[in-house]
């Protein structure tokens, strides 16, 4: 996300290729292992939201950040406007997000994108955003 390699039109290219996949089952997982608990999670690197709108489906509420508004722009196109209350983005880069408490960081595919030498940094953030129990 900060100092991206990719150009802006291989994100857009990236978000065509994305917007009709599954959910990834390690999210589906994780999610299962929460039973019927509810809480709040955060999406790092959001992307063309299909995972973000599955936490979000599935009763939680979220806060999905991408440094591509683009990204976010297709995350609301994703939901019905029912889920936008439980909804909240950020256009962020790595290197600048400061993430809430959390029960939930999920990330997918987007951590190598953090430039090495702001991972330490990212890294403190997502542990001291993760609740006790959380994951």
């Amino acid at each position: 996300m900060a100092n991206d390699p990719l150009p802006e039109d291989r994100w857009k290219k990236y978000f065509q290729a994305t917007t009709n996949r599954k959910p990834r089952p390690l999210l589906l997982d994780a999610l299962s292992r929460f039973g019927e608990f509810r809480g709040f999670a955060i999406d790092l690197g959001c992307g063309a939201g299909v995972d973000a709108a599955e936490i979000l489906h599935q009763g939680w509420k979220l806060l999905a950040i991408d440094q591509q508004p683009e990204a976010l722009e297709l995350l609301h196109q994703r939901i019905p406007s029912s889920l936008f209350r439980n909804l909240t983005v950020q256009v962020a880069t790595f290197d600048q997000v400061q993430l809430p408490q959390a029960d939930l960081v999920w990330s997918s595919l987007s951590l190598p994108f953090c430039p090495p030498e702001y991972f330490p940094r990212l890294w403190a953030e997502i542990l001291h955003a993760l609740k006790p129990g959380g994951s």
